[in-house]
């Protein structure tokens, strides 16, 4: 199999030192994950899959490895049912000292692409690591190019208008903060009433949200929480690593969720090395 290069790479290292002069960290974040998603977009195209794994590793830019693993829809359902195909990043480990084994990636969001991850922050995250473990970003269900896709909105058009719109909550510093609809300062009841009355239409808003993202993605909808993307690392790290490996995972916001639920889902003798980087409240 040839091994070449699928990205523009003098373009990624442009594109990166752009948005790593920008001091303020969640909006290089950002740019990183978008700058590589965008020039990232026929690396898995061109993938070839393994009739024994479903993944097979192919350079695709920067030192990068890219794949696909194909894992059940309903963990809990009997094989042979659905499945759910996760693209992976990874970038190998390359220390002299020698290979430690995998830590598994996770951005946050929820919704945030791991393997654009991998492009923006994965030799940060090597270099942490001294070079010993491969950096694998991953994907989850239905986000950026794992397949089936979860669509919310017939275009981006729509998405966009409906972002636009979106209501926020207007949440005071404390109960005596100047209500944002009456600006009545110092009266508890008044700022809790504000606050129920936003709550109700945020809820509106993404009741109807969520029951056109069903109505749109179909049976995948229901199987894209966050247990079954704990389940998909578990498989994952096996995969990698073996059956006997233990998980090694890094999350930041969002993926200090992921993190806890690996603890809490999984079999002790299944942890390993867990990092949970900027934990939600």
């Amino acid at each position: 199999m040839e091994r070449r290069p699928l990205l523009p790479l003098k373009e990624i290292a442009r594109s990166q030192s752009r948005c790593k002069k920008n001091h303020n960290r969640r909006k290089a974040v950002v740019c990183l994950a978008a700058t590589a998603a965008a020039l990232a977009g026929g690396a898995w195209l061109r993938q070839e899959s393994s009739t024994e794994t479903g993944l097979v590793w192919t350079e695709c830019g920067s030192g990068i490895e890219c794949g696909t693993l194909e894992v059940p829809m309903d963990w809990s359902a009997a094989a042979g049912g659905p499945t759910v195909k996760l693209a992976l990043a990874r970038l190998p480990a390359r220390s002299e000292k020698g290979r430690l084994g995998t830590i598994i990636a996770n951005p946050g969001g929820p919704g945030a692409s791991g393997t654009s991850f991998v492009f923006g922050f994965g030799e940060m995250m090597s270099t942490v690591v001294e070079d010993r473990y491969d950096i694998v970003g991953f994907d989850p269900r239905g986000i950026n190019f794992s397949t089936p896709s979860i669509s919310c909105f017939p275009d981006k058009l729509s998405e966009h208008i409906f972002n636009s719109r979106a209501p926020t909550l207007n949440i005071p510093v404390n109960f005596t903060s100047i209500s944002s609809e009456t600006g009545v300062p110092g009266n508890p009841d008044v700022v809790i009433s504000d606050l129920e009355a936003q709550v109700r239409v945020a809820e509106a808003a993404f009741t109807a949200l969520y029951a056109n993202c069903g109505e749109r993605s179909g049976e995948a909808a229901a199987f894209v929480g966050t247990e079954s993307v704990v389940k998909d690392i578990d498989f994952l790290s096996r995969t990698l690593d073996g059956p006997d490996s233990r998980i090694n995972f890094w999350g930041f916001s969002y993926g200090t969720i992921v993190g806890q639920y690996l603890t809490a889902i999984l079999s002790p003798e299944r942890i390993g090395k867990i990092v949970i980087d900027g934990v939600v409240e």
